[in-house]
């Protein structure tokens, strides 16, 4: 079982690989990067590509993560909210106080 400290660590170093494959452009393209940057994790002898996507990276962190897959989903729910309700409507603050709390007590 991870500590929240290496998980945090293998969190920031996934996201940061992610943002230099997303600069990267395309799949292909990406896997073509990573290949050239680290060929000994990502290609095998047979020529095989084992590098993820930026996509899958996101994917893999959302496991790490559960946590702070429901706040993002929750922030992007909240952001939707305040564009498409109206001003009245209590739902994005709501959702802007969830977020928050589970933040606040380490949740994500």
């Amino acid at each position: 079982m991870l500590t929240k400290r290496e998980t945090n660590n293998i969190l920031a170093a996934l996201r940061y690989w992610q943002s230099q494959m997303e600069q990267a452009g395309g799949r292909q393209e990406q896997q073509a990067w990573a290949i050239q940057t680290m060929p000994d994790h990502f290609q095998n002898d047979d020529g095989e590509i084992y590098s993820m996507d930026a996509q899958e990276i996101d994917e893999l962190c959302d496991k790490l993560n559960p946590d702070g897959a429901v706040t993002d989903a929750l922030a992007e729910l909240s952001e939707w909210m305040r564009t498409h309700t109206g001003p009245q409507d209590g739902t994005h603050e709501m959702l802007v106080r969830a977020v928050r709390a589970l933040t606040s007590h380490g949740r994500a």
